[in-house]
């Protein structure tokens, strides 16, 4: 494991806005699915484009930093190493557990906010059923994003 990468440590509910940052392949291709679903499911074979789902992506990104610290952090303060009455930042009991219902969470606010994002950002040329593609695509790109910072974590490190 990095040593840099293992002392990151960040509240529960940003593991799904911070695995992409840790593990760029897993962003890269969680934006990827979501552009082929558009494409697949999309009766429209130009809309939404590339930057349209970029842009609400990074909407939904910024959106979900800011929530997920009102929500339960998941860390808790130690007893650090070296005694001397100091103290550091660790993964408390639930944190996996936040962080593995934090995917869920930041899936449904990302149908919501990418939905409302694309509607405006293709408001000149309304695209059919989005609210259903904005699910289907999100939905396929947390799978991705899940699956491909599972396997990092797991096997990689």
């Amino acid at each position: 494991m990095s040593p840099i990468v293992a002392d990151v440590i960040f509240p529960a509910f940003c593991a799904p806005y911070v695995s992409p940052l840790l593990f760029p392949v897993a962003g890269i291709s969680a934006i990827g699915t979501e552009w082929f679903c558009y494409r697949h499911f999309s009766s429209d074979n130009d809309y939404p484009k590339l930057s349209d789902i970029i842009l609400a992506n990074l909407v939904s990104w910024f959106v979900g930093v800011i929530i997920c610290f009102w929500l339960p952090s998941g860390l808790i303060q130690k007893p650090s190493p070296e005694g001397g009455g100091h103290t550091h930042v660790a993964a408390g009991p639930h944190f996996t557990t936040y962080a593995i219902i934090a995917f869920f969470v930041a899936c449904i606010l990302s149908v919501i906010i990418e939905f409302w994002s694309l509607r405006w950002s293709t408001r000149t040329h309304p695209v059919d059923r989005l609210f259903r593609l904005s699910a289907i695509a999100n939905v396929a790109g947390y799978l991705v994003l899940g699956v491909i910072a599972w396997i990092w974590i797991t096997w990689i490190w």
